[in-house]
């Protein structure tokens, strides 16, 4: 069997399930496990804050699951038409399994009146992780995000914005 088709048969026996999650889903502390082991220091912010955030009802924390095996997360905050990525993170043992890519499309439907935005560390300065920066880039854009000329400086470094 080629190796497209057998991605393809794996991807298709996936079943993603989507929780809104608060403070007391039992999952929280594994979320905050990818959370600190996917960010560096400087781009997190306090967890707990996260989470208050998340039970404002300004912005969903959303856990990914698939057959009660922690997938992932996604923090967003939303503001009038706009719905911002802030953290977006997959079990780094289930990536490249097509988990990212469902994840997206479940953000993307649910949120289709929106614009959705996101900002990535810029492939355009060198860095000591130039290659995950790059896959990174190519794998929203391979999702149907698009780039902007628009960047950001916060904290030493420079993002580039996706929409």
């Amino acid at each position: 069997m080629d190796k497209k088709k057998e991605e393809k048969e794996i991807e298709s026996m996936m079943t993603l399930q989507t929780i809104f999650a608060d403070k007391n889903h039992k999952l929280i502390p594994t979320v905050k496990e990818l959370y600190t082991s996917s960010f560096p220091v400087k781009e997190r912010i306090p967890f707990n804050l996260l989470i208050k955030l998340s039970e404002s009802g300004k912005s969903d924390l959303l856990l990914f699951t698939d057959n009660h095996t922690f997938v992932g997360f996604a923090f967003l905050i939303q503001y009038k038409d706009l719905v911002f990525i802030f953290y977006f993170a997959i079990n780094d043992t289930l990536r490249g399994k097509g988990y990212g890519g469902k994840a997206l499309q479940f953000i993307n439907d649910k949120y289709s009146d929106k614009r959705i935005i996101l900002n990535i560390e810029s492939t355009k300065t060198k860095a000591s992780d130039q290659d995950e920066r790059v896959r990174r880039k190519m794998f929203y854009l391979n999702h149907g995000y698009k780039e902007t000329n628009l960047s950001i400086q916060e904290r030493g470094e420079t993002y580039q914005m996706l929409i």
